[in-house]
């Protein structure tokens, strides 16, 4: 078993869609769920990824904390030991509502819990290289937050791929070099490009979140997908660098236990501290501190 491991990429939001995606993954729809899995297998803290739901400045708001929870962070009733990005809502870019937005978001970033801001490029269809995005990429840099962005493959055809590539993040980490960017889902399956993205900038990283779904069982997986098991491998030892790449699942999206099994048959024995605790760790920086304060 794994030591210790923070899950780098999960989402919690509404009872119904989280029994749904629940029953595939073999899991039950509630945080009291969640955390006793985490317990059971060494999951020491997680990172709740916001939605760009909402209403134009909800959208701090907007995905977080609708399940058993307030709507506003001060008021957490969640476990110590999740913290969360903070969802942009691109209506809320908008000339006339920028500054209230700002505003919102420097508030909830005091928030112990608020760990960086969560963009969806390919569901928003902009790049965040867009100059509607600089005021957010602006304000991460000043507070010192990181900015996970989608990117790969869209859950819904309406998405537009061509704004989830890799090389879109490589635009804004160049226009932004001391934003640390974290490209969720290793631009799957552009896992080529999102490997030369994180090795030319330094300040690009990965989560290998989202990569199966439901209850895979790893051998079966890695026989039937043999050729991407390969490919995947292949660019992450190109990039030979797990100070760049964190595991996440995506969860309800996986099962937990099924999916550290998989990703640990993928990455070397050597790299799984790395991989499973510290580089989510160092890039979410905020996070150790909350995982500490509820052991």
């Amino acid at each position: 078993m794994i030591e210790r491991i923070i899950d780098a990429h999960i989402h919690l939001f509404s009872h119904e869609g989280m029994a749904r995606l629940c029953a595939g993954s073999g899991h039950q729809p509630s945080v009291a769920h969640l955390t006793a899995e985490f317990s059971r297998l060494n999951i020491r803290g997680a990172v709740v990824m916001g939605s760009s739901r909402g209403g134009c400045n909800q959208a701090v708001k907007a995905g977080l904390f609708d399940l058993e929870g307030p709507a506003d962070p001060f008021d957490y009733t969640y476990p110590k030991n999740f913290g969360f990005c903070m969802g942009v809502n691109p209506e809320g870019l908008a000339p006339h509502l920028i500054e209230q937005t700002l505003a919102d978001f420097r508030r909830v970033a005091k928030s112990p819990y608020a760990l960086g801001f969560k963009l969806y490029p390919g569901y928003n269809h902009a790049p965040i290289s867009d100059p509607s995005y600089f005021p957010i990429l602006e304000l991460a840099e000043e507070l010192n937050l990181p900015v996970a962005v989608h990117t790969g493959d869209t859950a819904n055809p309406a998405g537009r791929l061509r704004f989830a590539h890799p090389l879109t993040v490589d635009d804004a980490a160049a226009m932004f070099p001391r934003v640390q960017f974290v490209m969720c889902h290793f631009g799957n399956p552009w896992a080529m490009d999102a490997a030369e993205v994180c090795k030319n900038k330094p300040n690009v990283y990965a989560d290998l979140s989202g990569l199966a779904v439901g209850l895979p069982d790893p051998d079966a997986f890695m026989e039937r997908y043999r050729g991407y098991v390969d490919y995947l491998r292949t660019w992450l030892g190109f990039l030979d660098n797990y100070e760049k790449v964190m595991w996440g699942t995506d969860w309800p999206l996986v099962n937990l236990e099924r999916y550290i099994e998989l990703m640990a048959a993928i990455v070397p024995d050597e790299a799984h501290d790395q991989f499973f605790y510290q580089t989510a760790a160092t890039v979410y920086h905020k996070l150790p501190a909350l995982i500490e304060g509820s052991e």
